[in-house]
């Protein structure tokens, strides 16, 4: 009979995990460092994970849960469709403004991830994303046939709150850039006129700089191609040598 894995157990090792990738970077980290990391076998650590690529897609998925949980925290009593839009992009960047690594790791987990995968990083990021989205783009329908919200594409405005937050953190650790002014013109061009009623969004600050640019996820070593999710059990492979089908959001030239 099969072993049943303590899922618990799954869960525990891959949030500890998250810190060998942290320390390591997604194209440096090996099985044998995640074990050593946990003081635990590489023997057990393969009786819960097939490899690297299935490690990095519970670190991801557990990542993505903490997120979604902390903006759901955030917008709960907000009343107002535009106020609950502002609340989502502002609880977004604060999530990672006081751990901007996590966007270096984020973005590295995505980019060795599998396109092609149903139970890989995408699904992984739909699962968080479109039940958020749903609700938003939801509430915009709402507050339009109450007088509340101008006219508008709930969808395509709700969409580009969403493409706006990803851009901001990206640019964040690609560029070092403060990126606060961006996000005011978009509160006072985009939501405040769709506002009818009296709100004056508050300002946002400047974002902390990230301590460091993610110069990792922007190149990457030449070598033979595995599957991440493969299981390795002899030498161990690195994740520099995953190889990723072009054509996805985040390349690693």
């Amino acid at each position: 009979m099969a072993r049943t894995v303590d899922k618990a157990r799954h869960a525990e090792l891959a949030n500890k995990a998250l810190e060998a990738i942290r320390k390591r970077g997604v194209h440096g980290v090996t099985m044998r460092d995640i074990a050593e990391d946990l003081g635990i076998k590489r023997s057990t650590l393969y009786w819960y994970f097939k490899g690297l690529g299935d490690v990095f897609d519970v670190v991801l998925t557990d990542l993505l849960e903490r997120q979604t949980a902390f903006v759901m925290q955030r917008l709960d009593g907000v009343d107002h469709p535009i106020v609950l839009l502002d609340a989502w992009m502002r609880a977004m960047l604060d999530f990672y403004a006081d751990d901007p690594q996590l966007i270096q790791v984020l973005a590295q987990l995505w980019a060795a991830g599998r396109s092609d995968s149903t139970d890989g990083v995408v699904k992984a990021a739909l699962d968080e994303f479109l039940p958020l989205r749903d609700m938003a783009v939801h509430a915009i329908e709402m507050g339009i046939d109450a007088g509340q919200v101008a006219p508008c594409d709930a969808a395509g405005l709700v969409d580009l709150c969403a493409s706006l937050v990803d851009g901001v953190l990206i640019h964040q650790v690609s560029r070092n850039v403060q990126t606060a002014p961006m996000l005011s013109v978009f509160q006072r061009q985009v939501l405040q006129p769709l506002h009818l009623g009296d709100w004056t969004p508050e300002p946002i600050g400047a974002c902390p700089p990230p301590s460091a640019l993610f110069a990792q996820a922007v190149t990457r070593p030449s070598g033979a191609g595995i599957e991440a999710g493969d299981v390795v059990l002899d030498d161990e492979v690195a994740p520099q040598q995953v190889v990723r089908p072009r054509g996805n959001w985040l390349e690693l030239d």
